[in-house]
């Protein structure tokens, strides 16, 4: 019932992208295919016993259905309840993006920005090392291919989806929109250092576009370093950090990543 529910819910997505990109809720009525998967998630929580790995991906989906319904606080709720996905996954950073807080709460604006951007590194990390795993499975040699192998889509053919494509972009445009530059120039290349999988390609492709763009709008004497390293402590003291937030928050299980350049 949850690859059900997880079907339903992708395909709905994948009609909906528009919406979903300029942040309009998604409702039952208009779309069948969210309601019945949200009536299936509903019955896999409500009958209980669940181990906890199908626990956690039940409440990840239910959360994905509370995001693009626009309750957000609801998604955020089914996220915490989860106990890996705010490692995995940008819909708790996304959940708290999309929730007002009062201007005069400075101290907690700042809290939720840091836990935004936690959430949006480690789900890109996340992401890429998903992709670099379905990669592995997907290539087949000559001895082992079987029929059912054949029939598999070729890993370039992968349509990302919305929250994996949130994924792997959250967490550099978060930084770029804030105008740390530096700080996003270097997740950018973070990014490009990934070991390629073939799921990636056209992502690494749009990754270091937007690099090209960093790198030219602030040209300077003082604003190259090498690729491997990190940003310049000045840099970061200008833009208000004591290290690079990959340094700060660590992800579990990295990606694969080149050594050298």
């Amino acid at each position: 019932m949850l690859l059900t529910a997880e079907m339903l819910l992708e395909e709905c997505l994948q009609e909906n992208l528009d919406l979903l990109r300029s942040s309009t809720p998604l409702m039952d009525k208009a779309q069948p295919r969210l309601g019945r998967a949200k009536s299936h998630l509903n019955t896999v929580l409500s009958r209980g016993r669940l181990t906890p790995r199908y626990l956690n991906e039940a409440l990840l989906l239910m959360a994905k259905v509370h995001f693009v319904q626009g309750r957000y606080r609801d998604a955020q709720g089914m996220c915490a309840r989860g106990m890996m996905v705010p490692m995995v996954s940008p819909c708790p950073g996304l959940s708290l993006d999309h929730q007002t807080v009062s201007a005069s709460s400075r101290v907690r604006l700042s809290e939720r920005e840091e836990e935004c951007l936690s959430c949006y590194l480690r789900a890109c990390d996340a992401a890429l090392s998903y992709l670099q795993e379905l990669d592995k499975i997907s290539v087949t040699t000559p001895h082992t291919k079987t029929a059912k192998a054949s029939l598999a889509p070729s890993p370039v053919d992968i349509d990302l989806g919305y929250f994996l494509q949130a994924s792997l972009q959250s967490a550099y445009l978060c930084l770029l929109q804030r105008g740390h530059l530096a700080q996003g120039a270097h997740q950018l290349r973070r990014i490009l250092r990934v070991v390629e999988s073939r799921g990636s390609q056209n992502f690494k492709k749009s990754a270091a576009r937007k690099l090209a763009e960093v790198l030219l709008s602030s040209v300077s004497e003082d604003s190259y370093w090498p690729p491997l390293g990190p940003p310049p402590s000045a840099w970061l003291l200008r833009e208000g950090a004591a290290a690079s937030k990959d340094a700060i928050y660590p992800t579990v299980k990295p990606p694969q990543r080149y050594s050298t350049d």
